[in-house]
């Protein structure tokens, strides 16, 4: 294994991981939305 290669492997795990979260931050937001509807539906 070269370093060049270890290199781009530990960008790509960087990026991947920044795009995880942002992925998991997406969802939390849309689960919190979805709730608060539910919510205002049940008390209708």
């Amino acid at each position: 294994m070269d370093k060049s290669g270890q290199r781009r492997t530990k960008r790509d795990k960087v990026f991947r991981g920044r795009f995880f979260s942002l992925f998991l931050h997406r969802i939390s937001r849309l689960k919190a939305r979805l709730k608060e509807i539910f919510q205002s539906g049940k008390n209708d």
